[in-house]
């Protein structure tokens, strides 16, 4: 398959030699064919003439337009010219399975407690050899959501990842407990919208903040690949918003940090995990955090220019980077004792180097507002849902006048 495509002249992307890419003969743009073991995708203006290419050469058992794919429902709206995508077959079969095993799941509102839950603590029995497995399958199913589809599943994750080797009962009961609360949004669907995130609320409860760090770090510049393709189309505006959670696990005092980015208005990664190292205060948690957050911010750009999307490298359009800690940036000229231990001096420098190079640009955000809140906290059931509702697709709320941060205040 690799030769034949190279034949056809698609050349593999720079950052996932799974995605193959061709200029076009009309050389406004490119088209891409995507390759997973042996299913394949083909996105391009004529995806039926590559598809008659491919399977002269090979059997194609089935193909036709984009409905299911590695567990995504993809369905296109006429009244909005919008696709959206999201995993309602592959939950509904979970679900199913579960229940087989385990009878009719209650409904519950979010995928954790609303308490101060911490199965880290947990002392209950062991597990046996039978409930260890399925555990491990109910993880299994959780994780491939998370990574597809759900990232309102990424703090159940993150909590019940880390005891696959040796699970015990209140694991179990968790982890089965989170399928009830699929069955309450059976449905969630995020939608593939280029336009960029209006986040201008009707109270200013953000801020952008300009840090001057270009004294500190006068030589600071966002490092281009060479190899990059020529981009088309319009500018490609880029958003995260990371929060953390200091002190999060109880028995080892790690931290939590938790962050979902944006490409114009589509959620396409999140994440939320365990920090490396124990903060000893809240100031080294959060530039951690911010740490990651920037990381991503590089590597999610990277990939777009890899595909040839339209990302300014002048810093006239840096990727937003929101948190509800940002002070710390800004007043943090002197940084003192915190800086003594290596790991908070690497996140302390690199985050305001990039500041400095116009690769990211920090905004701060009221912590109510922070969406990114529910990958690193239990949060009551009300806000959990509001953050949810500026994650997944709804007609009346994503196509109402423009698509947006704003809806929620309301107040």
């Amino acid at each position: 398959m690799v030769d034949f495509l190279r034949t056809l002249g698609f050349n593999p992307t720079r950052f996932d030699r799974d995605v193959w890419m061709r200029m076009r003969e009309t050389k406004d743009g490119y088209d891409y064919i995507c390759t997973h073991v042996d299913d394949f995708k083909v996105v391009a203006k004529d995806a039926g003439m590559w598809i008659d290419r491919i399977a002269s050469a090979f059997l194609v058992k089935s193909h036709g337009p984009r409905n299911y794919y590695l567990g995504c429902d993809y369905k296109y709206h006429d009244g909005e010219d919008m696709w959206t995508y999201g995993g309602t077959t592959y939950t509904k079969e979970a679900i199913d399975r579960v229940e087989r095993i385990f009878g009719t799941l209650p409904k519950e509102s979010t995928p954790l407690p609303v308490t101060e839950l911490h199965p880290e603590l947990d002392t209950s029995p062991l597990l046996g050899l039978d409930d260890h497995r399925k555990y491990q399958m109910l993880l299994g199913m959780l994780q491939w959501l998370v990574i597809i589809c759900q990232p309102d599943l990424c703090n159940v994750v993150a909590s019940l990842n880390r005891f696959g080797a040796c699970p015990r009962e209140t694991h179990l009961d968790l982890a089965v407990r989170t399928f009830g609360y699929l069955r309450q949004v059976p449905d969630p669907r995020i939608a593939i919208d280029h336009r960029p995130l209006v986040f201008k609320r009707t109270k200013p409860n953000y801020q952008k903040l300009i840090p001057d760090f270009l004294k500190d770090y006068p030589h600071a510049k966002e490092e281009l690949d060479p190899k990059f393709p020529f981009s088309f189309g319009p500018v490609m505006e880029s958003l995260f918003l990371g929060d953390s959670d200091h002190g999060h696990d109880q028995a080892t005092r790690r931290s939590l940090t938790g962050y979902i980015g944006y490409v114009g208005s589509t959620p396409v990664t999140w994440g939320a995990h365990r920090q490396g190292a124990i903060a000893s205060s809240t100031y080294a948690a959060e530039f951690s955090a911010l740490r990651t957050v920037t990381e991503e911010a590089i590597s999610l750009c990277y990939m777009l220019r890899c595909l040839g999307c339209n990302v300014p490298s002048d810093g006239s359009c840096p990727t937003k980077v929101f948190s509800d800690s940002f002070s710390i940036i800004q007043n943090c000229q002197n940084p003192a004792a915190d800086l003594s231990k290596k790991h908070v001096a690497i996140s302390f420098h690199l985050v305001r180097e990039a500041i400095a190079a116009g690769i990211i640009a920090p905004y701060w955000l009221k912590g109510e507002y922070n969406i990114s809140d529910i990958m690193t906290k239990q949060i009551p059931k009300t806000q959990f849902k509001d953050h949810c509702n500026h994650i997944f697709w709804k007609p009346d709320f994503h196509f109402h006048i423009q698509n947006r941060l704003s809806e929620l205040d309301t107040n």
